[in-house]
């Protein structure tokens, strides 16, 4: 050993640096993402809010890690710094630009769809004889672009299943004979009623048949949720909200459905009450006319519950699709 000997200085560890600068970018990397977005879509305007950022977080490392290194490793950790803010400068203005367009592609598809409430609303208000307009059936092509693009097609196409359905019903009601169930300048062609009678019994089936096959729509639209076009996280959160939405669809289908058959029990009353009292009644100038109060105030009692089961139905559907437009708000950004 040699006497009055000073222990040689350690050298800086370059391991330890590396380390530190490599937890330094991580951490700028996350700073230079995350704080940008929000603020603005241009490059470089994210580019100069990251910059400030990156230097004092490189002038905090070299303070505590990087002055006993030289001024070599100094440089390497500016520019890796450097480096590091312009690749998260990209990376958020990529994500605030991807941002703006889904926002902006949003927009577009809530306005799509307001129209075909909008249109579907007139229909109701513009219809005859207690039944909505036959409504057209509506182009399910999206001006939309991408998730939100999917979501207005998948709409439309609900919208358009169901106006299909209606006018399908409708069709099979007229072509039925229903509107001249109670047209007394045919009467005469019908003793005792039988072929009402009938008519009736055939109408309720036919209702029977399209509350199932509205339910069946409801279901398949359900199940094509899984063909859209969309990440998985959005079909799951569209299915989700569908079959939370679908919990009240359900039970107004059923009551529009429930109240479309005590319309069609009321008609059928009114065809018993004639078929049952013949003497109490007569055809003049193509109208019933009663020579009985009692009868007659039965038959109007019968006819105002149909008026007033037709306006429930109408301002339960109108209810329905406000609601529809109230909940697209929660979809505007």
């Amino acid at each position: 050993m040699i006497p009055n000997s000073a222990p040689s200085p350690q050298a800086p560890s370059t391991h330890r640096w590396a380390i530190s600068l490599a937890g330094l970018c991580l951490l700028l990397l996350v700073l230079s993402v995350i704080l940008p977005l929000g603020k603005a879509v241009s490059l470089p305007y994210t580019v100069g809010y990251n910059l400030p950022v990156a230097l004092v977080l490189f002038a905090v490392f070299y303070l505590v890690f990087g002055r006993r290194h030289g001024n070599t490793k100094a440089g390497i950790a500016l520019l890796a710094v450097l480096v590091t803010a312009g690749l998260g400068s990209l990376a958020a203005h990529s994500i605030a630009s991807k941002r703006q367009a889904d926002r902006a592609a949003l927009q577009v598809a809530v306005s799509e769809i307001r129209g075909e409430i909008n249109s579907m609303s007139a229909d109701l208000l513009n219809g005859q004889d207690g039944l909505p307009k036959q409504g057209a059936l509506i182009d399910t092509t999206p001006r939309a672009t991408g998730s939100a693009g999917e979501l207005e097609r998948f709409i439309k196409t609900f919208f358009r299943d169901l106006t299909a359905l209606r006018n399908d019903y409708q069709r099979e009601i007229s072509n039925s004979g229903w509107e001249n169930l109670l047209n007394a300048s045919q009467f005469s062609q019908d003793p005792g009623f039988h072929q009402r009678r009938a008519l009736v019994h055939e109408v309720r089936q036919i209702a029977n048949t399209y509350q199932a096959r509205n339910h069946q729509a409801i279901n398949n639209t359900l199940a094509s949720i899984s063909t859209l076009n969309m990440s998985e996280a959005d079909k799951s959160d569209l299915r989700s909200g569908f079959e939370q939405g679908l919990v009240k669809a359900r039970r107004n289908i059923d009551k529009l459905w429930a109240l479309e058959n005590q319309a069609i029990d009321e008609m059928g009353a009114m065809v018993d009450l004639l078929a049952r009292n013949p003497k109490a009644w007569e055809v003049e100038q193509g109208n019933v006319a009663f020579n009985n109060q009692a009868l007659l105030d039965r038959y109007n009692a019968h006819f105002r519950r149909v008026q007033e089961i037709v306006q429930e139905q109408e301002a339960m559907q109108r209810q329905s699709l406000n609601n529809a437009n109230a909940e697209l708000g929660g979809l505007q950004p």
